[in-house]
């Protein structure tokens, strides 16, 4: 699990809230569906978000962090391009392919 988590380095900003979302509760942890409720700080994140709240609520305890908050980023790949065929002598379209991307964010509460 560790091999998936990247700490936080550099200056703590006014990171973005929400006032309501969807959260999980497990052991002590809360895990918020998207931004949490209140200011906080930044401890590290997970490029495999998939986890089972289980194990995020554990890494979260052996990081100490208070809480962790899902989040989803899609990047357009210019350079890769999902080909559609044409109908009989038509020419075959494409368009760039859409990733997305998720973090597990833990964090604490300022």
């Amino acid at each position: 699990m560790a091999r998936y988590y990247e700490p936080y380095q550099g200056a703590q900003s006014a990171w973005e809230t929400a006032p309501a979302g969807y959260v999980t509760k497990v052991s002590n942890i809360t895990i918020y569906h998207g931004l949490p409720p209140r200011p906080y700080v930044i401890l590290g994140r997970f490029s495999r978000p998939n986890l089972a709240p289980a194990k995020l609520a554990k890494a979260a305890n052996y990081y100490h962090a208070e809480a962790v908050f899902l989040s989803e980023s899609a990047v357009l790949s210019p350079n890769q391009v999902q080909l559609t065929p044409g109908n009989w002598g038509e020419p075959a379209t494409g368009k760039p392919i859409r990733k997305t991307y998720g973090y597990a964010y833990l964090i604490n509460f300022k």
